[in-house]
């Protein structure tokens, strides 16, 4: 693990994954402050690796069972979120390495099954796998918003993405090195 944003969707889909495998608690070393790059915090900043296991709480907040659709055998990874027997959350990650310059790919997704006229969802992205929060000026966000480096409180407001569900399904973009939480 390191201090980029690669780091945060290593820390949400390994969280996720091993969710599925029925671990129940995850022990995330610290290490010591200011001298491991795969902190979360450091004195004075909330590292990137803290917004991977942020939205992996928005995600599994409220479930009682998670699973797993995808075979592990891509870069691209998909979990749904479960509470009382029913989806109520799921979650898209595209793994593959964005680092900042040439094109940025993009997979698209069609979910069946869905009910009602759209879902609603939550982007987690930043300008590219190897942005930091040392001291720059781009920061990962999660639905627009990035944490502060004072009290790790949320700055700017918060946006959710609307796409259409049309006979059931929804079709979604997920961009190299992003994740999108979606509520169902």
């Amino acid at each position: 693990m390191d201090e980029t944003f690669g780091a945060a969707l290593a820390t949400l889909d390994k969280s996720l994954h091993d969710m599925t495998l029925g671990i129940q608690r995850l022990y995330f070393h610290q290490g010591t402050i200011n001298q491991a790059l795969f902190n979360w915090w450091s004195d004075n900043r909330s590292k990137a690796p803290y917004y991977g296991g942020y939205f992996a709480a928005l995600a599994l907040a409220g479930g009682e069972h998670i699973i797993e659709l995808d075979s592990g055998n891509s870069s691209y990874a998909h979990y749904v979120i479960y509470s009382k027997g029913r989806p109520i959350k799921a979650v898209l990650v595209n793994t593959d390495c964005y680092p900042g310059s040439g094109v940025r790919t993009k997979t698209t997704i069609t979910l069946n099954g869905l009910l009602g006229s759209h879902v609603k969802a939550a982007r987690m992205t930043a300008a590219s796998s190897e942005v930091t929060t040392n001291g720059t000026t781009s920061y990962p966000t999660i639905g627009g918003q990035y944490f502060s480096n004072v009290d790790c409180s949320s700055i700017g407001a918060l946006t959710y993405e609307k796409t259409a569900v049309t006979n059931g399904k929804a079709t979604l973009t997920v961009a190299a090195s992003e994740a999108l939480l979606l509520y169902l």
